[in-house]
């Protein structure tokens, strides 16, 4: 349990940093933005490795019972979250939420975490999925202090969106098929 809490205490302050833009600045005037960006990539790497490690190995109890409805939650949240990933993943994506939000892969974790808090009592998933949650939310909010504006200013024609959709239906499908051999929990 102590290696994932290290590994999410590292990756949550690591990922936090950007969010507040100056102390984000002290530290690239200081060391220089290749050298921040080297050692935000090692912490990076470094701090997952750690999550991945504590989390296969912690020895789990439920904090809570959840409920017989909460994996059809998921199943549902989980597609728009990973529309909204690719949104971001992808710079040219054909995506509307380049339009209308300054942060889609924030909005995806957001609906990617809570749908997994409503399906996974474990301490372990608690802690993972409640971290990523508070990432996620601290993210949209600093943003729009910040004033982050939509990469675009116009929703891409609905053709290309189409195409788009249909590239998220398959990964949403590989990853409802694949979820046990990714993550050891059986959906299917």
């Amino acid at each position: 349990m102590e290696i994932l809490i290290i590994g999410l205490v590292i990756f949550l302050s690591s990922h936090l940093i950007p969010s507040f833009y100056t102390a984000r600045k002290k530290i690239v005037t200081r060391i220089g933005i290749k050298n921040y960006s080297v050692a935000f990539n090692i912490v990076s790497v470094v701090s997952v490795a750690l999550i991945i490690y504590g989390f296969k190995t912690t020895n789990d109890f439920f904090l809570y019972t959840p409920p017989a409805w909460g994996q059809t939650v998921t199943a549902v949240l989980m597609l728009p979250a990973i529309y909204l990933f690719l949104s971001n993943s992808v710079r040219s994506a054909p995506s509307s939420a380049q339009a209308i939000t300054a942060n889609p892969l924030s909005w995806g974790v957001v609906l990617w975490s809570f749908g997994h808090l409503i399906a996974n009592g474990e301490v372990s998933s608690v802690l993972l999925f409640a971290t990523f949650l508070l990432l996620g939310l601290t993210s949209i909010l600093t943003s729009k202090r910040r004033g982050a504006k939509p990469r675009q200013e116009r929703r891409p024609p609905f053709s290309q969106e189409l195409i788009f959709l249909l590239i998220v239906g398959i990964v949403y499908s590989v990853l409802i098929w694949g979820h046990y051999y990714i993550t050891g929990a059986q959906l299917i």
